[in-house]
């Protein structure tokens, strides 16, 4: 059962929430299977994503026919999408006497609404949230619930939503690239950041880790966080290290360059949208586990770069040519990230089809290495426990 989640963003585009896509399979039980595959997850099952809310929608007929007793108060912030056939009577009893079940073991519902009708059901369901297509033309009332924009594809879509006062917002607009005035310019600290990143990067005898720590120290924020990342439990570290030259040496090269790249990019991202950089993080994780099983094993640091360098234009808000021009990486990753022919581009796409819920896509891609219907799954979900263990 394939899974990613998709974003859910508050008015200044944090992350506010998390939607569970998952590939159907045509299965009226496969909401249910996701739901268990999703809950059983290490940052889930320890609300490490703290008081967060994950939606996720079950079919009203599997409501019916499962047992949700074993799964009491063990997933406070999960929401269950109502659609409107929830309160169609089953033919035993009425679904909304269900609905009241299933709020006694600690559930909690999420109303998708069409239009005013599906409002009528507000006094039994008592939600949270109110979801809203966007033919829906509502009066949006803020005093009880909180309204989610919800299938919002484009970003006129969404200028239009946030200016009827929908507190959050749902759909692909998410993934359509912004455009960047290619004119601006590379601010001084983002400058030190993106020389570490290409010094990290560098190949054999262009490889100095003194200069690595010459450069971090060069700013205060990566300094202390390169120093809490080397003393953290991560590494498991005899004794605590102070110095910047001998926290790199300790670390190792294969390590200094990974993290070098993540840190330099938490970094960047500072004061922006935080779905940036999970969103690059958890691409970098998954294109490094790629490498093993797509005839790559030499290649893994770099796919890691490439999936950290995706998002790099919209944290930096310029394009990604000056970005490309300011810094030397390797040209199968410059022609990966530019759309031109590279020995990158199929995990690439594969890894963002999966991301963006393009199952079509990204299982062809899968088919074409010759792996396994799970194989994808499992990238993803190591990626998000990793992304976890690192950043929370």
């Amino acid at each position: 059962m394939q899974f990613s989640l998709a974003y859910i963003l508050d008015r200044k585009s944090n992350v506010a929430g998390y939607y569970i896509n998952f590939d159907s399979d045509n299965s009226s039980m496969a909401s249910f299977e996701v739901f268990k595959r999703v809950h059983s997850l290490k940052p889930f099952k320890t609300n490490v994503f703290g008081e967060v809310p994950l939606f996720c929608t079950i079919e009203p007929s599997v409501l019916r026919e499962v047992s949700f007793n074993k799964y009491e108060n063990s997933a406070p912030y999960f929401f269950y999408i109502v659609t409107p056939d929830f309160f169609v009577q089953s033919g035993v009893e009425d679904d909304s006497l269900l609905y009241k079940e299933l709020k006694k073991l600690g559930f909690k519902f999420a109303l998708y609404v069409t239009g005013p009708d599906s409002l009528s059901e507000l006094s039994v369901l008592e939600s949270t949230y109110i979801l809203c297509g966007q033919d829906s033309n509502l009066i949006l009332d803020s005093s009880l619930q909180q309204y989610i924009a919800w299938d919002v594809e484009t970003l006129t879509d969404y200028m239009v939503a946030r200016d009827k006062e929908y507190h959050l917002f749902y759909g692909r607009f998410i993934n359509v690239p912004i455009l960047i005035d290619v004119d601006e310019d590379i601010k001084a600290n983002e400058l030190v950041v993106l020389r570490l990143i290409e010094q990290a990067n560098k190949i054999d005898d262009d490889y100095d880790v003194i200069r690595i720590a010459e450069i971090i120290q060069q700013d205060p924020t990566l300094s202390l966080n390169m120093l809490k990342l080397i003393n953290s439990l991560h590494f498991g570290l005899r004794r605590k290290v102070t110095n910047i030259k001998s926290g790199v040496v300790l670390l190792g090269r294969n390590e200094l360059q990974r993290w070098c790249s993540a840190l330099a990019l938490e970094v960047l991202s500072t004061g922006k949208p935080n779905h940036l950089l999970m969103s690059a993080l958890i691409r970098a994780r998954m294109l490094e586990l790629s490498a093993k099983d797509t005839g790559l094993s030499d290649n893994a640091g770099e796919l890691f770069l490439l999936g950290l360098l995706t998002l790099s234009d919209s944290i930096m808000e310029t394009s990604l040519e000056k970005i490309l021009e300011t810094i030397s990486v390797d040209c199968e990753i410059e022609n990966a990230l530019v759309e031109q022919d590279s020995i990158y581009s199929k995990n690439l796409q594969m890894i963002l089809s999966y991301m963006e819920a393009d199952w079509n896509k990204a299982n062809e891609l899968r088919r074409s290495y010759g792996l396994g219907e799970e194989w994808l799954t499992a990238l993803y979900t190591d990626a998000l426990i990793w992304y976890t263990d690192i950043m929370l």
